[in-house]
């Protein structure tokens, strides 16, 4: 029994310096997660006696919305879209005929009067068609109808991994309250099992 117990006590030294390392390199992780150097110590608060699982609790639907208003990495899909939309605009705008006036006002004074005095005004209408740039603007267009259709496609898979990474987030909460409820009657019945074996041992009967 002594030299099962040293050997069981052994074993519980070595898994306690192996989570002393997880720890520590969690540690790590943790602070270039935050910005620091690895080798920064923090200050963590411990696991409080009862966890706050219902304060995290929430409607799928309302959580992928949520995430869909928020992260900026799908903010920045959406920015994109619609910068490519806009410059689909000014290829329409390019390959348009355009239509400018002018109006002119000239006043006429001499200092010999036998030539007459008198105002002249004058306007004109400028039509301006690209043909000979047609093709060009044609292939603009397409080009930038191109990128829309990509930006898009791009947007929609992002909402679809965004979609994904929360519902596996959800589920895996749901999943690890339930556990934490098992794990403390786990707990509870192991305590009352021990008792009974610490008994029977001071006893001399097992």
């Amino acid at each position: 029994d002594v030299l099962q117990a040293k050997a069981n006590y052994s074993g519980v030294v070595v898994k306690v310096e192996q989570a002393f390392g997880n720890m520590k390199t969690s540690m790590g992780k943790l602070a270039r997660e935050l910005g620091l150097k690895a080798d920064v110590e923090l200050d963590v608060e411990l696991v409080p006696e009862e966890l706050p699982i219902d304060r995290v609790k929430g409607d799928i639907e309302c959580l992928m919305t949520t995430a869909k208003e928020k992260r900026p990495d799908l903010a920045e899909m959406q920015a994109l879209l619609l910068q490519k939309e806009a410059q689909l605009r000014v290829a329409i705008s390019e390959s348009l005929p355009t239509l400018s006036t002018g109006f002119q006002a000239e006043n006429f004074q001499y200092f010999n009067n036998c030539i007459p005095q008198g105002n002249v005004y004058s306007t004109g209408f400028l039509l301006n068609v690209p043909i000979f740039q047609g093709f060009y603007n044609i292939n603009q267009i397409r080009r930038a109808k191109a990128e829309i259709q990509v930006a898009y496609a791009d947007m929609l898979n992002k909402e679809e991994d965004i979609f994904l990474e929360v519902l596996v987030a959800y589920y895996d909460f749901q999943t690890a309250i339930e556990t934490v409820k098992h794990s403390e009657d786990y707990l509870m019945y192991s305590s009352q099992n021990y008792d009974v074996a610490k008994a029977n041992y001071q006893q001399g009967t097992g």
